[in-house]
């Protein structure tokens, strides 16, 4: 009774885990054997033949090996597909388990730090116009992850501070942001005293945080009057195409909700007391060139590819791949639509009447 679940079980685990051959070499040497023994006691308790035995073990044997040979089959056409699929940039990385907390996949991101900043959009530079106030002397990206907008800041205000919870995000932050102070924190906790900054922005990193404590502590940080800018610079979903290019196997419904996602995600409500006002909201379109390669790879960079299954991921990869390679025949670069997402509101004066 025990072998069916066990031989689950280790189907199960090869199939997730990051040590697939050798937890499928040890799985089958201990399934086998125990196998065998109870073959055996089976055959002495009724009785049978030798050849019986003989028969019995030999059944046994060859679909262990059968089930053994098809998952390692299995995860190595995975292994290749991914590979075939990848830029320079991302490797094919095994997941175990799948991940399911909210705080693990805001921080899956640090795995691929280095790939993250070569493969995300900047912010173009109209959308930073909009969104940095005149006059602006300290300015702080809050969530900054490897600095794609933290950069943007550099010559816009005289003081750039980024604050980054992951220490792997702000290895790479540091490295290619010379000139910006770099701070261990959160959206939740800033670590600067009160009214200290003229502006904080967070980039594509505002739906991962508590609004009902960062927003108080954003408001503590920034000087009367000081802005508030939130913006998400991301491949254009409201175009099909590009929509459809990281679908996840079944995850047709959750295509369909990350668009009306990013539709919403300028219109939501401040918490109480309120202490910003002069809302204001803009969407800036612009087009990314990009190679076949990196623009399938720059899809890994996203946390559904990032915490998926080795096999969803890369069977998605693939699939993106083909569809470029359909759609732009031979092509060396294609221009992939972009827009940035952008929201701005102003800190009412302590003690103020808005």
């Amino acid at each position: 009774m025990w072998i069916p679940p066990l031989i689950y079980f280790g189907l199960h685990r090869i199939s997730q885990g990051p040590d697939m051959l050798h937890f499928a070499g040890v799985w089958w040497a201990f399934v086998f054997p125990l196998g065998m023994y109870s073959a055996a006691t089976y055959a002495m308790a009724t009785e049978l033949s030798q050849r019986s035995l003989i028969t019995v073990s030999l059944v046994f044997f060859w679909d262990a090996l059968a089930a053994w040979l098809i998952v390692v089959g299995r995860r190595a056409v995975a292994r290749v597909a991914c590979a075939r699929t990848q830029s320079r940039h991302i490797a094919c990385r095994p997941t175990v388990g799948v991940v399911t907390n909210r705080q693990e996949r805001a921080m899956s991101f640090g795995s691929v730090a280095e790939d993250y900043d070569e493969l995300r959009p900047q912010a173009p530079q109209q959308a930073v116009d909009w969104l940095v106030p005149t006059g602006c002397e300290v300015a702080v990206d809050v969530g900054a992850g490897t600095g794609l907008f933290t950069r943007t800041l550099v010559g816009r205000a005289a003081q750039v501070i980024a604050v980054e919870p992951d220490a792997r995000m702000r290895k790479v932050l540091t490295a290619r942001s010379p000139g910006v102070r770099v701070v261990e924190g959160r959206g939740e906790s800033i670590p600067l005293v009160d009214a200290a900054a003229d502006a904080v922005f967070v980039s594509s990193a505002w739906h991962w945080m508590d609004p009902e404590r960062a927003v108080p502590e954003i408001g503590r940080v920034l000087r009367d009057g000081g802005r508030f800018g939130l913006i998400w610079t991301s491949r254009d979903r409201e175009v099909d195409w590009v929509r459809n290019l990281d679908r996840l196997p079944g995850g047709d419904r959750v295509d369909a909700q990350l668009a009306d996602r990013f539709r919403q995600r300028l219109y939501f409500d401040l918490p109480e007391p309120r202490i910003f006002h002069n809302i204001a909201r803009e969407k800036f379109r612009f087009v990314r060139t990009m190679t076949v390669g990196d623009a399938v790879a720059m899809l890994g960079t996203y946390s559904r590819a990032i915490v998926a299954s080795a096999d969803d991921r890369a069977r998605a990869l693939a699939e993106a791949r083909t569809a470029l390679d359909e759609r732009f025949p031979g092509a060396d670069a294609i221009d992939i639509p972009m827009r940035a997402w952008c929201w701005r509101a102003d800190r009412i004066a302590r003690g103020g009447v808005d």
